[in-house]
């Protein structure tokens, strides 16, 4: 499942992002442009080169969450049930948060970071 749609110019460095069906955006230099929405990824451009693909599906989310439990939990020897807990309480906080964080993070899998972001918020 497609939850953002969105990719950066890398000439304007503009993100442009299609929110629904049939939202074709272009970027402020029309280098690039997406259409889509949540329901599917279609990039225009004359080099694909020119873009950064910034979408973030589901299966990012899982892989995100899994990285980042690796970082933080490490060689613990949890229950699966804690183990369980512990993904789930980081999917839902990247679903509560994919809004706010910047689209590099998912594009990037910038492990430390997301983990100084989740401190933060802990305390």
């Amino acid at each position: 499942m497609i939850l953002r749609n969105r990719a950066r110019c890398n000439h304007c460095l503009q993100v442009v992002e299609s929110k629904h069906r049939h939202n074709f955006r272009s970027c402020r230099c029309g280098a690039i442009s997406v259409d889509g929405g949540k329901d599917y990824v279609k990039r225009s451009a004359k080099d694909l080169s020119d873009l950064v693909e910034l979408s973030v599906n589901e299966a990012d989310l899982y892989l995100l969450a899994g990285r980042l439990y690796e970082h933080r939990v490490g060689g613990r020897n949890l229950s699966r049930v804690d183990a369980t807990k512990i993904m789930l309480d980081y999917l839902e906080w990247f679903m509560r948060n994919l809004d706010t964080l910047e689209p590099e993070v998912f594009a990037g899998l910038d492990i430390e970071y997301l983990s100084r972001l989740l401190d933060e918020e802990l305390e």
